[in-house]
């Protein structure tokens, strides 16, 4: 079948590669340096099994996506729109789209500004390039899609596909709660990005790790308020991490390695943004519980500091400055105060 893959960044370049490895036909609008490596893209997994790219067509022209049968997109949040701008005369009627992005809503304004359905999914897992032409998975996980009628036939080739490449993939009724709970994971996001830390980093400094859980424990309250249940990733409650996390390192270390599990050089998405000089999606990450917060009229001392501090980072990045990373017991102090 002909997957088209929208965005290539980390998580776009790593599956485009793995279902071309795996004899899928696969179109990938990229950026101009990966296209120009198209044809040495590798994917390394979590155990360390590197796929190479095979016949993968890249071009930086929305019309390499035209006519596909499924296409996954990977963009940023804010990058939605145009992605929709982009996609809707170039896709047919039966096209099913498959949203791989951070945030709650991106498969629903897909679905409303696109001809065909559109389909929520998650990435359980961190993924960083690691070389122009190298992508690594960081950390164990899966990939969960919604259940879609309105498309079996496309749906189920692309989950099979996924399948055949190497990818565990759940296919679930509730994808409203799992969603919800990739998001509570992925605050971490923005405090890997408040402070400059790598994952595996911030997860073993206690101080940074008590934000986390403290922006867990927020979103948790929000999302019960909201009427939401979310569904852990791990075999461990949301709550639970929650509470886990804010252990000492003594605890923590011991006995729950996979949470704090990942490549030493793994950076959080958010992180390499600001890197690169690029505005983030923390609207979409932590500011998207402290809007549900202030929508309960619920408070959000923990997210609110780290969208705060980010913002100060971006607005660095606007003045030609480099990001002024924070410490985790400074981001610490903030949220008490």
């Amino acid at each position: 079948m002909q997957i088209g893959i929208f965005g290539a960044g980390a998580i776009g370049c790593f599956l485009g590669t793995r279902l071309s490895a795996a004899g899928e036909s696969v179109r990938l609008l990229a950026r101009p340096d990966v296209v120009a490596v198209a044809d040495q893209l590798e994917a390394v997994d979590h155990a360390g099994a590197t796929a190479r790219a095979k016949g993968l067509v890249a071009s930086d022209d929305p019309e390499v996506l035209r006519g596909v049968e499924v296409c996954l997109v990977t963009v940023k949040s804010q990058d939605t729109p145009a992605a929709i701008e982009a996609l809707r005369p170039r896709l047919g009627p039966d096209a099913l789209v498959v949203s791989f992005q951070n945030g709650l809503a991106n498969a629903k304004r897909l679905d409303a500004g696109l001809e065909g359905p559109a389909v929520q999914g998650i990435v359980t897992y961190n993924v960083y390039r690691d070389g122009p032409a190298r992508t690594r998975q960081a950390t164990m996980g899966k990939l969960v899609i919604g259940a879609e009628a309105r498309a079996p036939k496309a749906f189920g080739r692309v989950v099979d596909a996924l399948r055949r490449a190497g990818e565990r993939v759940d296919v679930t009724e509730h994808i409203e709660g799992e969603v919800a709970g990739k998001l509570l994971i992925n605050l971490n996001n923005g405090v890997c990005a408040a402070t400059g830390l790598p994952i595996t980093a911030a997860l073993r400094d206690r101080d940074a790790r008590t934000v986390f859980a403290a922006c867990i424990a927020e979103g948790v309250r929000a999302f019960r308020a909201e009427g939401v249940r979310p569904r852990s990733p791990y075999a461990i409650p949301i709550p639970a991490i929650a509470r886990l996390l804010a252990l000492p390192n003594a605890i923590v270390l011991r006995v729950a390695k996979g949470l704090v599990a990942a490549h030493p050089t793994a950076k959080s998405s958010t992180l390499q943004d600001l890197e690169r000089g690029r505005k983030t999606e923390i609207a979409d990450l932590n500011g998207a519980i402290v809007e549900l917060a202030r929508a309960h009229g619920l408070p959000c001392p923990a997210n609110t500091a780290v969208v705060d501090t980010i913002r100060e980072h971006e607005a660095a990045i606007d003045r030609g400055e480099a990001p002024r990373f924070v410490d985790p017991v400074t981001l610490r102090a903030r949220v008490r105060g």
